[in-house]
């Protein structure tokens, strides 16, 4: 983390690599559970991950 955020644009890329990984988070977790709707639930996850995943941007 701390070697990409050399610039205050770093921050922008990073948000989208947090994002990225909830997003793919949320996609797994749906096709495990058989849920039909694949692309939502995205709040879940990240109550569920809040205390495992490091959020790269603050």
């Amino acid at each position: 983390k701390n070697y990409y955020r050399l610039s205050s644009a770093s921050k922008k890329w990073l948000n989208r690599i947090d994002w990225y990984v909830l997003k793919r988070l949320a996609l797994f977790n749906n096709k495990k559970r058989q849920r039909r709707n694949l692309h939502g639930h995205l709040e879940e996850v990240k109550k569920q991950t809040q205390y495992q995943l490091v959020c790269l941007a603050k």
